[in-house]
């Protein structure tokens, strides 16, 4: 890799019927590159590689293996399929190189941490590191209240506190940075209502935190990401087996306006699709994802002493 040039790597977990549950991309570049890809982040940031691992190989560094953990809450979850898609990635465009799959039988409350095969990559820095939890929280139609026994919401819940809770407990090896919450709406309804549909709900489930666990409101920031069109072409996109997928991820792609994809989705095989999108995704779609930002101590001295 050399220049522009990048390999980047989307570890994802797919499973019938839920969404799409990703990790954080590995990028690997060169030295070079990774300053084209700083500058480029800088000013032309792109949310999918904000949390990106990157990887830079080092002079005298013999092949390895790089391994990182990315935690991601997903509520109830029996089985599901890792894939990892490879990507080469110049300053234009993707090239998909290969996809990787592998069948992932999870138990309530196991998470998965991908391991990412780097030729020459380089060993993470002593000190602190960092882990991503994101969670799916549900909302019924039209309505922003915290509701634990709703669709996953237990599962989904029960999996946060089994993560926030050790965070908060024990202060001499974890430090909570803060949480930030973000709230979706499905498409169906004016866009404006929406918007406002799914600030409430960031407002909702913020005070929800903030009440569970003492949690003073500065700690907890919030945002309303409105229709989660991204969430709805993700599932799309892992739901080949519907005859009209193609069509509906074409819909998306080519309209920028959330009135013109409404009305073209509306319109396709006669109403059909968007009859089984309210029905089979859109329950997924009125969400919310916390993200938890904290740091792993590195050990005392004495600690590291037998």
């Amino acid at each position: 890799m050399g220049g522009k040039t990048m390999l980047r790597i989307c570890p994802e977990v797919r499973r019938e019927g839920r969404r799409l549950a990703r990790f954080a991309p590995v990028v690997y570049l060169s030295r070079a590159g990774k300053r084209y890809f700083e500058r480029r982040q800088q000013y032309r940031p792109d949310a999918m590689l904000a949390e990106a691992h990157l990887l830079v190989p080092g002079g005298d560094m013999c092949d390895t293996t790089y391994t990182y953990r990315d935690t991601l809450a997903v509520g109830a979850m029996n089985e599901g399929v890792l894939v990892m898609d490879y990507y080469c990635t110049d300053c234009c465009s993707d090239h998909l190189l290969l996809s990787d799959t592998a069948d992932v039988p999870l138990p309530p409350g196991i998470s998965v941490s991908p391991v990412v095969p780097v030729q020459a990559a380089e060993r993470p820095a002593p000190g602190p590191h960092r882990e991503r939890v994101l969670l799916p929280l549900r909302f019924r139609v039209d309505r922003w209240e915290v509701e634990e026994d709703y669709m996953d919401n237990q599962e989904c819940l029960a999996r946060l506190d089994s993560v926030l809770s050790p965070l908060l407990a024990d202060g001499s090896r974890c430090r909570l940075d803060g949480l930030h919450v973000r709230g979706y709406a499905s498409p169906e309804g004016p866009r404006d209502h929406n918007q406002t549909l799914s600030e409430r709900r960031a407002e909702s489930f913020s005070a929800w935190l903030c009440r569970h666990y003492r949690l003073s409101p500065e700690a907890v920031s919030r945002s309303g990401e409105g229709e989660d069109w991204e969430g709805l072409h993700r599932m799309v996109e892992a739901d080949s087996l519907s005859p009209w997928y193609k069509e509906v991820s074409l819909l998306i792609r080519r309209h920028a306006l959330s009135g013109v994809r409404k009305r073209k989705l509306q319109e396709l095989d006669g109403g059909k699709a968007w009859r089984e999108l309210l029905e089979r995704m859109y329950p997924y779609l009125r969400s919310m994802e916390v993200e938890i930002r904290y740091t792993v101590l590195p050990p005392k001295e004495e600690e590291g002493v037998r």
